[in-house]
């Protein structure tokens, strides 16, 4: 399909007069300003609409009496609705967009039929709204809508419902009566979890509870949960457990088991039998064991049944081994569980502990990165007249019932425990409720407040820092992406990439840990925008004609930030294959959108033609003997502010050249911006990937840092605040002569003096004299950090007067084998040290200067996005290798 058009837009024009000023030619070459009227929108009829198993064809038919342009047709849930301002300033509350499909006519089309073709993936059959919208080439537009039932069949529907298991008992197994039985069930599935049922029967007489209910107040994709049922002295024979899971789309799935209930055995002296898995941590290379945070819980689970009675107690046995420069230092941990009455049946128990919870005679968190040995004992006692006690050595969950020794603490007679190794990492992850996909993150450090773009919920997640907590979320667009604290320091930018805005939160009180963020204060729409080509050509007769070309860009915000001029400066994210990505300028006080191309190739075109930038329309008119270029008077969207000229062939001069004279013209007089090149390379505008955005410290320059780029290296380019002009283009294969580099990092120092963009390698740029002229040259480069680690950073108080300050000259690039390295920035190759993580960094890496509530030998904090989170990483004074 092709690419999504913005909703905002079609809506804000159907809203709008539109009058179109066009400019008749006398022989002489004067001209005479005539105002040629066509207000008749099109016709549009949506002729059907079918789905065929997961795929939803429509066919719609639009006729105009002058010339089509375009025609999209739009899909929306009418069950989900969202919130559009328009340009004008109006709301209005329509169905959630589910996809776009346009299309595109040049010359005279006034009759057109076209096939748009959906994905349907409800599971349900869903009421959708098609709508269908068609534009002329005086833009106006007319639009017909109907709704339908889709959904309910195909491959891509998931219509097998959610899984459901029961692990505890297991089927046949005999449970005793006067005692607990725990049911242990598991459930999932992938478009979320709504209820789960437990259900009991067939025990005579039926005393026991018939069932339990769970309903998911949050968004659950799976569950692992235990329920515990009383079986009464005496309710003997079989018993049914069955467990229902019920989806989000109602769909149901069930799993049955069956067990006996029987009488306790006398005198048993058997002991239970105990299995044990030690689990958690990360495997990351394979000379050291598997990582985990300071506060990453290591998980026993153990597994506990009895034949002969039930079980009254189970527990596990830790002792830990530091080995210490002065000697090795041991303690042991005791983790146990009572049960009350007994459980009977399958016991299963998940312990856990933390390397937080140890001792600190064995380990701190000042001491990272460290390793820690475990020797585990898992034990349980069953409910006979003399207990008897089992016990398990193995970790990877093998069954035993070895004797248990006797003695202050539990372990297997003559056997150690056990050996489970784990190496403690910096950082901690911040965790996300199921379904959250984290796009940007940013520090308000006078709130002490980390801020996370939810790209799934469309919402901005405040965390405190200070307390390690997340306070109230704030709604904001749709598919939330970059984020950006603005100059006034009391608002955050959200750029919002599954529309076309970008919206303000307001920041509240500038007290650490605010609660009481003021929410969305207003919204930035972001136009649409086309870059126009006319060529010069020939018709049948010989004669000059001058067609005209447009060509399409996604106008989804990406990553932004705001510059010291006030300009907020954005990237957008490529939609599909046909609408690249660009760099834009957004100006709050005028509320308008501008396109930056000066990064873009140039080259000479093989027959005359112009690019026109920043226009609202050009078209050609009279079979394109001429062309007509319309713009606005910038920061006035109202219709009297709209003018156009008309170009034309005359005795002297060609339509290309005068209209350069006459748009040079209106920019001046008429407050337009629109911008005429002759050498323009097109296809070099589009960004293809991930461009990132990020600004100096003192917001007077702002880079954008190219991400993959098919067949074309990626590139740099750095915005000057001062004088609103872009750099010189500075490839990344400029750098290390290497085609094949792209951006996956970027960051600037506190001035803009020095920018480092992250690829195979970390290359250094900057302003060839900070404070000369705007061109970006490379300052250095250093080739042995981890070819494919992604994010960057610089010190906060690194400028061009650093050079005498080596903790300032620190530069912080994300490793792919889970480090940050610290690069110095003066030397550049030289290595002052690296944190190792428990993830990779896989997103934008920041840094700010430590918070007041940090020991004293905290020198700065890291926040990077890993695949589980923001990671939160204590940069340590001893983690910074001293100058010799």
């Amino acid at each position: 399909m092709r690419s999504t058009r913005r909703w905002t837009r079609i809506l804000a024009s159907m809203l709008a007069a539109t009058l179109l000023v066009i400019a008749a030619c006398e022989d002489d070459g004067s001209q005479l300003l005539e105002p040629l009227v066509d207000d008749t929108p099109p016709v549009v009829n949506i002729l059907s609409a079918t789905q065929t198993a997961d795929t939803l064809t429509t066919n719609v038919q639009a006729s105009d009496f002058v010339s089509l342009k375009w025609v999209a047709t739009e899909l929306r849930r009418t069950d989900q609705f969202e919130t559009i301002i328009t340009l004008e300033g109006d709301t209005i509350t329509v169905g959630r967009l589910i996809a776009v499909d346009t299309f595109y006519f040049s010359g005279r089309v006034q009759e057109a039929t076209v096939n748009t073709q959906f994905f349907v993936f409800f599971t349900q059959t869903t009421p959708v709204e098609v709508r269908a919208v068609a534009s002329d080439a005086q833009d106006n537009l007319g639009a017909s809508s109907k709704i339908i039932l889709v959904g309910g069949g195909g491959p891509g529907g998931g219509l097998t419902g959610p899984l459901v298991a029961i692990t505890s008992p297991q089927p046949g197994q005999t449970v005793r009566d006067n005692t607990l039985v725990r049911v242990g069930v598991q459930a999932s599935d992938p478009t979320g979890l709504a209820q789960l049922n437990v259900v009991l029967t067939g025990l005579t007489p039926p005393t026991i509870p018939a069932a339990d209910t769970i309903r998911f107040a949050e968004f659950r994709t799976d569950v692992d949960t235990l329920l515990d049922f009383f079986v009464p002295q005496g309710a003997l024979g079989q018993l049914t457990i069955t467990a229902e899971a019920i989806n989000l789309n109602t769909l149901t799935a069930f799993a049955q088991i069956t067990v006996t209930v029987a009488a306790v055995v006398p005198d048993d002296t058997i002991p239970p039998s105990v299995s044990m898995f030690v689990s958690g941590g990360v495997a990351r290379r394979q000379d050291e064991p598997l990582r985990m945070e300071a506060d990453d819980p290591l998980f026993i689970d153990l597994t506990a049944s009895d034949g002969e009675s039930a079980i009254t107690r189970t527990g596990v046995t830790l002792v830990v081994r530091n080995n210490r420069s002065t000697g090795p230092v041991i303690d042991t941990i005791f983790l146990d569980t009572n049960y009350s009455p007994a459980v009977s049946g399958t016991v299963p128990e998940r312990y856990e502990i933390t390397p937080n919870d140890l001792p600190a005679s064995v380990f701190t968190s000042a001491d990272v990165p460290d390793t820690l040995f475990f020797e585990m004992t898992g034990w349980a006692f069953d409910a006979a007249s003399t207990p008897n006690c089992g016990a398990t050595v193995d970790v990877l969950g093998q069954a035993q019932s070895l004797a248990c020794s006797a003695g202050a603490f539990i372990h297997a007679a003559g056997l150690t425990g056990g050996f489970v190794e784990r190496l403690i990492v910096s950082g901690r992850t911040v965790g996300f409720p199921q379904g959250s996909l984290i796009a940007d993150a940013e520090v308000d450090t006078l709130r002490e407040l980390l801020l996370l773009s939810d790209f799934n919920f469309g919402i901005v997640r405040p965390f405190d820092l200070r307390n390690e907590a997340f306070t109230n979320n704030v709604p904001v667009g749709s598919n939330p992406w970059g984020l950006d604290i603005d100059l006034s320091e009391d608002q955050l930018l959200v750029s919002n990439s599954g529309g076309t805005n970008i919206s303000v939160v307001g920041l509240g009180p500038r007290t650490p840990g605010s609660p009481n963020l003021a929410g969305e204060v207003d919204r930035y729409q972001t136009q649409d925008l086309k870059v126009y080509r006319v060529k010069e050509d020939f018709d049948a007769t010989g004669r000059n004609i001058y067609p005209v070309e447009f060509f399409e860009y996604s106008d989804r915000p990406q990553f932004l930030a705001q510059a010291a001029n006030g300009l907020v400066m954005y990237s957008t994210v490529p939609a599909l294959m046909d609408l690249p990505g660009t760099i834009r300028e957004y100006s709050p006080s005028e509320r308008e959108v501008r396109f930056f191309i000066a990064y873009a190739a140039r080259r000479t075109p093989s027959q005359p033609e112009i690019q026109i930038v920043n226009a609202d329309s050009v078209f050609s008119v009279n079979g394109a003997l001429a062309f007509i270029v319309c713009d606005h008077t910038r920061g006035n969207p109202a219709p009297a502010a709209r003018s156009c000229i008309l170009a034309q062939e005359t005795l002297t001069t060609s339509a290309l050249e005068e209209a350069v004279t006459l748009v040079a013209a209106q920019n001046a007089a008429n407050g337009w911006d629109v911008q005429i090149f002759s050498d323009l390379d097109i296809g070099s505008i589009g960004l293809q990937d991930t461009t990132y955005v990020t600004a100096s410290g003192d917001r007077e320059f702002v880079a954008f840092g190219e991400g993959d780029t098919p067949e074309r290296s990626g590139r740099i380019v750095l915005y000057r605040s001062a004088t609103q002009t872009i750099t010189n283009t500075l490839q990344v294969s400029d750098l290390p002569g290497n085609a094949e580099q792209k951006v996956f990092g970027l960051a600037l120092n506190l001035d803009g003096s020095l920018g480092v963009a992250r690829g195979t390698n970390a290359y250094f740029f900057g302003p060839d004299i900070p404070g000369g002229p705007n061109v970006l040259r490379l300052m250095g480069m250093n080739e042995n950090v981890f070819p494919t680690g992604t994010g960057a950073a610089m010190h906060p108080d690194n400028d061009q007067f650093s050079v005498g300050v080596p903790d300032e000259r620190l530069s912080f690039l994300g490793a792919g084998d889970a480090r940050i390295q610290f690069v110095d920035t003066h030397f550049f190759s030289f290595f002052r040290g690296q944190v190792l993580i428990r993830d990779p960094i896989v997103g934008p890496l920041s840094v700010t200067r430590r918070l007041p509530g940090d020991p004293p030998e905290v020198v700065v904090r890291l926040y990077g996005i890993t695949e589980n989170g923001v990671v939160v990483i204590p940069v340590l004074s001893t983690d910074i290798v001293p100058i010799p």
